[in-house]
């Protein structure tokens, strides 16, 4: 866990409907500096992780209500289930094994439980929260698709749209080699979006500048690069008075030679980023053959498929970006080519992207 496990970054939730214990595992817990919550039950525990981001479940299998086994099935059924700790009194523990094997990260402790032991196991579940495959990040330049993109992935049942989390960004700025803290708050604010979504979409376009870092610490999360037409790109920006980070769209030089940066950065990460966690989708793929794109994305999601994501426009959410009226329609093509017959007027630009600006794509 970076320079100490000990730490009240790392929540952990107590699970056992024995008091005395119950009360004696939090005290221990948090004693090694830990975050502490405890439930009397099952049901208790699962309403409890329903509400707070719990990084760590210590939970004693046989409790009224909701017994442990239930509570992990119903937990892993819904991909929220936290790295566990389960406490067992059983000799052979054989059964609860099988019974869990595919659910997530376990570790098993039998009663009466050695302080030694279960600090050794915490510190080792804890690690587990960098390992998370909740956090999607969509980067790009801006007016490159990255709304419908996102649109269409938070019209799945298990995916939230986070729209643009320039405060996560900030995480991954400060970050320093093993800083283990980092990855604990970055999911912590992720979950505070949706608790329970197993996957949470940051639309945050400047990402692209953290890759690097963004891998370290989230080694499982998908970056998922939005491309469009240079040319299109640079222009559709151009018309586009934004605020904060794209000062660089205000000027046709500034904003072709910007784009060249970005498109050497992303060849760099393209060479560097495994297959499983990093893909790149085309604008114009996407709007051509949009469903065959949409499955694309939630196999490279790991999700399955769901008709609402082609019916996106019927999603009923918040967007904050230019593109808020574009992704309440239906899928249309009219802005594929867009800046052809304008080429006399973006003279700069076109000689700003030199050979980029007669690619039709990235």
């Amino acid at each position: 866990m970076g320079n100490s496990p000990s730490t009240p970054l790392v929540r952990v939730l107590v699970a056992d409907d024995e008091e005395n214990q119950r009360v004696g595992l939090s005290k221990m817990i948090q004693s090694w500096g830990f975050t502490v919550d405890t439930a009397f039950d099952g049901q208790d525990a699962f309403d409890k992780l329903a509400q707070t981001p719990t990084h760590v479940l210590v939970t004693d299998l046989m409790m009224p209500r909701m017994d442990g086994f239930e509570l992990l099935k119903r937990l892993g059924s819904q991909n929220t289930l936290p790295p566990t700790i389960v406490l067992t009194a059983f000799g052979n523990i054989e059964t609860a094994v099988q019974t869990m094997h595919d659910l997530g990260a376990f570790w098993f402790l039998e009663k009466p439980i050695q302080p030694s032991a279960l600090k050794v196991l915490l510190e080792r579940a804890a690690t587990f929260g960098i390992d998370s495959e909740v956090p999607v990040f969509v980067v790009g330049m801006p007016r490159c698709g990255s709304s419908l993109i996102e649109q269409i992935l938070a019209s799945h049942p298990d995916v939230h749209g986070a729209g643009e989390m320039v405060r996560l960004r900030a995480f991954f700025e400060m970050s320093e080699p093993g800083d283990r803290p980092i990855a604990d708050m970055a999911l912590e604010r992720l979950r505070r979006y949706s608790p329970l979504a197993a996957r949470i979409v940051d639309k945050d376009l400047c990402n692209f500048l953290h890759l690097g870092v963004i891998h370290r610490v989230f080694p499982n999360a998908r970056i998922i690069h939005c491309r469009r037409n240079p040319l299109d790109t640079c222009f559709s920006a151009y018309t586009k008075l934004f605020a904060g980070d794209f000062g660089f769209t205000y000027e046709q030089r500034e904003l072709g030679l910007y784009y060249r940066h970005y498109h050497a950065l992303m060849a760099h990460w393209r060479s560097l980023l495994p297959p499983r966690i990093f893909m790149e989708i085309d604008y114009e793929a996407l709007v051509s053959e949009s469903r065959e794109e949409t499955r694309r994305l939630l196999q490279f999601l790991d999700l399955p498929w769901n008709e609402a994501c082609v019916r996106f426009f019927e999603t009923p959410r918040i967007v904050n970006t230019a593109s808020f009226a574009q992704v309440r329609r239906p899928i249309y093509r009219s802005s594929v080519g867009s800046s052809h017959s304008l080429r006399p007027h973006l003279r700069p630009l076109i000689e700003a992207l030199g050979p980029l600006a007669t690619r039709d794509r990235p």
